[in-house]
């Protein structure tokens, strides 16, 4: 996560390249129109483009220090791990699950999430119709549904009841209560951050 102080309320999944002019001809190649494209004298080399469902996405221009953090994720983790909280490398909210938002056609989003390198791992039709996708890297949730209207960061973990009680006791305000080991947060941001407990 990457925090910058703006006037303006804005979430974007970004992506750093160095070869910014080609990786943006190729995202143009996939019929995808960019909402804002750099001046050749910006500092910072920046596209932005829009899910069908309005999640802003964006490609700049790599800068020098940024470096992946390193750190087990759902896509590397052993999955015997899942119900091992010693293994999570974020102790206090779990494993991260998926960045995650409602959208209005989940065929349509796959389609389009398709063209940017995310492959489906899993798609369900229980509840409401919901897929998972990752581009190898990403994890991203896409969720038909009326539930929820924003996007939200997802945590779990098979300790989330004993996590969400260490955030209460610490003074973490709950935003919304989704049972005893389900929670909704909020950031000073509004960002939306979802912990859940992993499995029944």
């Amino acid at each position: 996560m990457m925090l910058r102080k703006d006037n303006n309320p804005y979430i974007a999944l970004t992506y750093y390249v160095k070869d910014h002019e080609t990786v943006a001809k190729k995202v143009e190649e996939q019929g995808i129109s960019f909402a804002m494209k750099p001046q050749k004298t910006d500092p910072v080399q920046r596209y932005l483009f829009n899910s069908p469902d309005g999640l802003n996405i964006s490609l700049v221009g790599f800068m020098e220090g940024f470096v992946q953090p390193p750190g087990a994720t759902l896509l590397t983790m052993p999955q015997q791990d899942f119900f091992n909280p010693e293994k999570y490398s974020n102790k206090t909210c779990g494993m991260f699950g998926e960045f995650c938002h409602p959208v209005a056609d989940l065929d349509r989003s796959i389609e389009f999430w398709g063209k940017i390198g995310f492959k489906v791992l899993s798609q369900f039709k229980t509840t409401y119709p919901w897929a998972i996708l990752s581009d190898g890297m990403s994890i991203i949730g896409l969720h038909q549904t009326k539930e929820f209207s924003y996007p939200a960061i997802t945590y779990f973990a098979a300790d989330m009841k004993e996590k969400i009680e260490n955030l209460k006791g610490s003074g973490m305000k709950v935003h919304k209560e989704k049972g005893p080991s389900n929670i909704e947060l909020l950031s000073p941001e509004q960002q939306h951050i979802f912990l859940f407990k992993l499995g029944m």
